[in-house]
C-alpha cells in the first residue's frame, strides 16, 4: 500500500507545546470543528484520539487515501536508500490489525521546551534556552497564544489517563526540551515501577548528554523491559560545541562513557544540516576507533529539513565540495556502526536535491535564512562558524 501507515491507530505524539499529532513527523495537529488545535492541557487525551479530525484521518489511511501533513514520508519513500518513518512503524507494527478505532501502544511525550542547550537546528517551541537567545537578538516568537502550552505536563489528569491504559502500553518515548530536567516523568517513572507496570514497558528517551540521571540508571531504568536512548550531538568536539551551544564536548563525551559502561548503550542521534554535515566522517572515524566495541552501539543520522538548515540548500559550489568530500574520505566499516535506515547514498542523494519538502520555498531563500541566523546568533554567542566550518568563508555575508 502506497499511504497506508498504522501509527494514527496505535500512536500519538504531545508535541512541546501541548498539541497532539498522529507522529512526529506529521506536518498535522489535531483540530476541533473550528479548526483550533487540540491541547492536552486542556482538553482530555480520550477526546482528541476519538474526535472527528482524529478518526477521518485513520479511515483515510485504511482506505490508502494521501493525508495532509504527511509529505516527508512520502517524499523519503522515493529516495534511494531511504526508509520513512511510514515504513519502519508499519514493519514494527506488521502483527497489529487496525481498524478506525484507536488503542493506545505508543505515545511519544515532548515534555515542553525547558532545556540547557540553544542547538542550532532547534528553535524556541523546543528550547527555552532558545526563548533568551530570541529575546536578544529581538527575534519574534510567540508565547501568548493561549493555545499553546510548554507546561503541559504539569496537568496531573493526563499522567492518570496514561495510567489507566498504561496495560496497553509498549513503548513510552520521552523528549524534550532536555526530558531528564522535567520532574513530572521521573514520577511517572517511579510510579510504573512501583505499580509493576514498568517490566512490559519499553521507555526511550532522547536527551543532550548534559545530565546523568544516576538514580534512574541504579533504581528504576532496570526494572523496565528496555530502556533505549539517544545522544542527539551534531558533530565532535569544535562543531559539537558549535551546534549543541553551549554544551561542552567534554562533559558529552564523560557522560556518554559513564553510560555506556553502566550498560545503557545509546545511539548517536547525528542530525544532519548545514551546521554538521561537513563533520560526518570525522564523526564516523571517531565513534568507530572509540566506541565500537559496546554492543549496539550505532549512529542514527536523520536529515533536517528546516529553512536554513537543510543541506539541499547549500550553493552548488559547496555542493560539489562536499560530495567530492565525503566520497573520497568514505570507509565502508563505517557501516559497522551506522543504522541501517540512513546510507551514504542516500545522504549524497539528500544533497543534490534541488528542494525538499516544502516545494514552495527556494533553495536561495533557505540558504539565505540560514546566512542570516549564523550572523545573528555568532554575534551574540562571540562565536564564527568559519572557524569551525571554514569552507563556509566567502559565504556567510
Amino acid at each position: 500500500m502506497k499511504y497506508y501507515c498504522k501509527l494514527p491507530s496505535v500512536h500519538y505524539e504531545v508535541k512541546a507545546n501541548g498539541h497532539v499529532a498522529p507522529c512526529c513527523v506529521s506536518k498535522t495537529e489535531y483540530k476541533d470543528e473550528n479548526g483550533i488545535p487540540y491541547n492536552v492541557s486542556k482538553t482530555d487525551i480520550f477526546e482528541i484520539l476519538n474526535s472527528k479530525h482524529a478518526t477521518q484521518i485513520r479511515n483515510d489511511l485504511l482506505q490508502d487515501k494521501p493525508v495532509k501533513g504527511c509529505d516527508q514520508c512520502y517524499f523519503e519513500d522515493k529516495q534511494p536508500g531511504a526508509v520513512s518513518r511510514r515504513v519502519r512503524e508499519n514493519n514494527h507494527f506488521k502483527e497489529f490489525s487496525t481498524t478506525g478505532d484507536f488503542v493506545h501502544r505508543y505515545v511519544d511525550l515532548k515534555l515542553g521546551n525547558t532545556c540547557n542547550n540553544a542547538c542550532m537546528i532547534c528553535s524556541p517551541d523546543l528550547s527555552s534556552k532558545w526563548a533568551e537567545q530570541y529575546s536578544q537578538a529581538n527575534w519574534k516568537f510567540d508565547r501568548t497564544n493561549n493555545n499553546k502550552n510548554f507546561k503541559w505536563y504539569e496537568n496531573q489528569q493526563y499522567w492518570d489517563d496514561l495510567l489507566d491504559n498504561i496495560d496497553e502500553i509498549t513503548n513510552i518515548d520521552i523528549y524534550g526540551g532536555e526530558p531528564f530536567l522535567i520532574k513530572q516523568q521521573w514520577k511517572f517513572i517511579e510510579k510504573l515501577v512501583e505499580l509493576g507496570h514498568s517490566e512490559h514497558i519499553i521507555l526511550n528517551y532522547a536527551t543532550n548528554g548534559t545530565v546523568y540521571p544516576q538514580h534512574a540508571i541504579e533504581n528504576l531504568w532496570p526494572k523496565f523491559k528496555k530502556v533505549s536512548l539517544i545522544f542527539s550531538s551534531d558533530g565532535i568536539k569544535d562543531v559539537h560545541d558549535y551546534s549543541r551551544w553551549p554544551s561542552k564536548w567534554e562533559l558529552f563525551e564523560t557522560n556518554l562513557r559513564k553510560f555506556c559502561d553502566n550498560g545503557f548503550v545509546p545511539y548517536i542521534g547525528f542530525s544532519i544540516s548545514n551546521y554538521s554535515v561537513w563533520d560526518i566522517t570525522r564523526s564516523l572515524e571517531y565513534y568507530y576507533n572509540n566506541f565500537k566495541h559496546y554492543d549496539n552501539f550505532k549512529i542514527w543520522f536523520n536529515n533536517v529539513y528546516n529553512s536554513g538548515s537543510d543541506i539541499a540548500c547549500l550553493p552548488a559550489e559547496l555542493k560539489e565540495l562536499l560530495i567530492d568530500r565525503l566520497t573520497k574520505e568514505w570507509d565502508d566499516k563505517y557501516k559497522s556502526i551506522m543504522h541501517s535506515e540512513k546510507t551514504i547514498e542516500s545522504i549524497i542523494s539528500h544533497i543534490k536535491q534541488d528542494a525538499v519538502v516544502d516545494k514552495r520555498i527556494a533553495s536561495e531563500d533557505k540558504w539565505e535564512s540560514f546566512v542570516k541566523r549564523v550572523q545573528t546568533f555568532d554575534k551574540i554567542r562571540n562565536l564564527k562558524i568559519e572557524d569551525v566550518v571554514p569552507e563556509y568563508k566567502g559565504y556567510i555575508k
